[in-house]
């Protein structure tokens, strides 16, 4: 199956037709979901620069809740001209949940990492975040912008304002706590899995160390020593709950000393 457009035939969609599109998308889902049937999307020369035409300059079509995007020679562009850069916006850009992740090294995935190890690396990039985004709304340096979600049936010439809006610094901390929440839950899950993980490694190379097949002794030794020093992680429970208050307890102590002073044992 080969699915073409050409110029002269180009799909536009707006807030006007997407309910009408709805069958079409459906349909097309369910050719595209059949397994014994070769798809291929041709779109040609004459095709693609007619859409760039199209779209280029301020034809723009309004995507939804408060989203334009436009095709210009260079590619796709987020919003209008005048907009503020992607990275700008809290929620699509480097908002806290990337400052809360960026701040994570691999070790996070590590399953010889110990989980207490870990939840210091994320209440340290937490508190690297947080301290980040209060002091750039103190000095007046951090400006950051939300797409506005609120609006319904906006015009597709409604005005700059409507679409998008400043946020405050309560509104980003919250969504970094909301972030850090989610990255709480998640080293719980993660704790699970590195504990059953490291006991079948343990056990695998002891099993091979015998036949001494891919592993020395000594390397099946060194795997089970260190399962063993970190086996008593099997017994940690609670651990979002746990990070949470650790959380709590890191804002208090934020407010009175600042960063540098922070003091924070989570899960001891």
């Amino acid at each position: 199956m080969i699915i073409s457009f050409e110029a002269g035939n180009l799909l536009k969609w707006n807030s006007h037709d997407i309910s009408e599109s709805k069958n079409l998308f459906e349909s097309t889902n369910e050719i595209l979901s059949n397994t014994e049937h070769a798809v291929r999307v041709d779109i040609s020369a004459d095709g693609i620069a007619e859409c760039k035409k199209n779209y280029q300059g301020d034809e723009q079509e309004y995507l939804g809740d408060g989203l334009n995007i436009c095709f210009t020679p260079d590619g796709m562009v987020f919003g209008n001209k005048d907009w503020p850069k992607i990275e700008d916006f809290i929620d699509l850009g480097k908002g806290p949940g990337y400052m809360l992740g960026n701040g994570l090294s691999s070790d996070w995935y590590d399953d010889w990492t110990s989980v207490k190890d870990k939840a210091s690396m994320l209440i340290l990039s937490y508190a690297k975040a947080y301290d980040e985004i209060v002091r750039g709304y103190e000095d007046g340096t951090r400006v950051k912008y939300k797409i506005n979600n609120d609006l319904h049936d906006v015009p597709l010439n409604g005005c700059e304002d409507e679409l998008y809006r400043t946020v405050t610094m309560e509104e980003e901390l919250k969504a970094l706590a909301e972030s850090f929440e989610a990255r709480a839950g998640n080293l719980e899950k993660l704790n699970e899995m590195s504990c059953s993980a490291r006991k079948h490694i343990a056990i695998r190379y002891a099993e091979w160390a015998k036949r001494d097949f891919m592993v020395t002794k000594d390397e099946a030794e060194n795997v089970n020593v260190r399962w063993l020093e970190l086996k008593e992680e099997e017994n940690i429970c609670n651990i979002k709950n746990k990070m949470m208050k650790a959380m709590d307890i890191f804002q208090k102590q934020y407010a009175q000393t600042g960063l540098c002073n922070v003091a924070v044992n989570i899960l001891d």
